[in-house]
């Protein structure tokens, strides 16, 4: 299943999402409705999954201007763009996700750990 959303702040798109699941994780039928709050709440309500960590990779990207009209927005800011793969605790791949947060309203901060 391919869930495309768009988060809005007061004046402008925040965030551009993109979350690809498989079907097998989302009993019952696809609506709207269903998919208004977190992913992960309804993943792991639904079937009992729990994402235990994530791969990210987290870069500066300037947007396509066809998906910043069809956002609404003719900002050619960069956004931060996150594409991630979650796993749950058997290390199988739950959620691949393509996120894009605007630079204007989001900042990251990375702890980066030596073994």
């Amino acid at each position: 299943v391919a869930l495309e959303r768009v988060w809005h702040g007061k004046d402008c798109p925040i965030i551009y999402s993109l979350d690809y699941i498989p079907r097998a994780f989302i009993e019952g039928p696809l609506t709207m409705e269903r998919f208004q709050g977190s992913l992960l709440a309804l993943i792991e309500k639904e079937n009992h999954l729990h994402v235990n960590y994530a791969k990210t990779s987290i870069k500066a990207v300037q947007m396509e201007q066809g998906l910043l009209t069809r956002l609404g927005t003719e900002n050619p800011s960069p956004w931060i763009f996150l594409e991630q793969l979650n796993f749950d605790i058997y290390n199988h791949p739950l959620i691949f996700s393509r996120d894009y947060y605007n630079t204007e309203k989001f900042q990251f901060r990375v702890l980066r750990k030596r073994k």
